[in-house]
């Protein structure tokens, strides 16, 4: 049975909180999906660049390809015209061929309500917090969504690469998807599992069963830390790709981690933290072999 270590969590926010206060900013620099709002707003300029790339984060669930491929495609289908160019991405990548009209229909009801999202952009500062409850009240949906949260961090990019003002964002919570949940395992946050188990099958379990737990387990991360949830996103989120990708391989991993975000010391002692479990089962596994030898 799934529960969660509040043990682990103290010890994690403790780990994290040494890592100093350029942790998150190092991993935004280096998230693919931040290098595509730039190319966007290069393309774009700010409010349109915006409405784009928040139109982008609510249709992105359940996707058929990598998330950073999927950023990649959104950001070559970007042009002056960011209603006509949503449509075209949402109707054509491949990315979203799953749930394709449901997606649609959510694009377009957003588009309809264009108004009101760009009046959220003006001022010298963007109320992330209020934007989210905003987007969330015209797609009726609930604030804590993955969608709306996930938007409201894409927001945050789009501010810090355009140099505009933003506050309120301290208390939104991780949104949850496949990649922060399979972290809330193999960081050991979530126990009950067994290392001969299918870990991605238990992960898309957790974010459909345990989504508030996983907020709740993460929030007390970010709030003893001293890292806010929403920025914690980008480590677990690139962490996670390269757990999924190496298989589950301790080694892979590591390999991987190394190759695409080249951490310091410091900063890869941290993020091993995040795959602490999977090194916990292949230690186990070794002492077996030895004790059957």
């Amino acid at each position: 049975m799934i529960f969660f270590d509040s043990k682990r969590v103290e010890e994690l926010a403790r780990l994290l909180s040494q890592s100093g206060n350029d942790f998150y900013e190092f991993f935004i620099e280096r998230d693919p999906q931040y290098t595509a709002v730039r190319e966007i707003l290069s393309k774009m300029g700010f409010s349109e660049g915006a409405f784009y790339i928040v139109g982008v984060a609510i249709v992105s669930y359940m996707l058929a390809t990598r998330g950073e491929e999927h950023w990649m495609t959104a950001a070559s289908y970007a042009s002056g015209d960011p209603d006509q160019s949503l449509l075209s991405f949402v109707e054509s990548s491949a990315s979203l061929r799953k749930f394709r009209t449901a997606r649609i229909k959510r694009i377009q009801k957003y588009i309809q309500n264009k108004e009101k999202i760009i009046e959220a952009f003006k001022g010298e500062e963007i109320d992330l917090g209020e934007f989210s409850y905003k987007l969330a009240e015209i797609l009726d949906a609930n604030v804590n969504d993955k969608t709306i949260l996930f938007a409201s961090k894409m927001l945050l990019y789009t501010c810090r690469a355009a140099n505009k003002g933003f506050k309120n964002f301290e208390k939104l919570l991780i949104p949850v998807d496949y990649r922060v949940s399979l972290v809330t395992f193999t960081s050991g946050i979530a126990k009950g599992w067994r290392c001969n188990e299918n870990l991605r099958s238990l992960a898309g379990d957790l974010r459909s069963r345990y989504k508030k737990e996983v907020q709740e387990a993460w929030r007390r991360v970010g709030e003893a830390s001293g890292i806010p949830p929403i920025l914690l996103d980008a480590p677990i989120w690139l962490v996670g790709g390269c757990i999924d990708k190496a298989e589950f391989n301790p080694q892979e991993i590591l390999r991987c981690v190394r190759e695409n975000l080249a951490p310091s010391p410091s900063v890869l002692e941290a993020l091993k933290e995040f795959w602490r479990e999977l090194d916990n089962c292949r230690n186990n596994t070794r002492q077996s072999l030895l004790f059957f030898e």
